[in-house]
């Protein structure tokens, strides 16, 4: 899992969901960007194991707040993702 990539996926997401003029809830702890990349990463690192990379990225700092795995399912897929 490289730094610079994780970094890298997070500002281009979140880039294409500002230019498409979406906004995260404002209650929301994490923004969509962050959901997605817990997507995209579990993807390329972790044979799409999303709850495992969840868990590693938050005990990483990555994230701005907590969100358990049921929510980020309900978060990924009201995405469309």
């Amino acid at each position: 899992m490289n730094e610079q990539v994780i970094v890298t996926i997070y500002v281009v997401l979140d880039d294409v969901l500002k230019a498409c003029d979406h906004h995260s809830h404002a209650l929301a702890q994490i923004s969509d960007a962050e959901v997605l990349t817990v997507a995209v990463v579990a993807a390329a690192y972790f044979q799409n194991h999303q709850e495992q990379t969840l868990w590693l990225m938050q005990r990483l700092g990555y994230f701005s707040g907590r969100l358990s795995t049921s929510r980020f399912n309900r978060r990924l897929h009201q995405l469309g993702a």
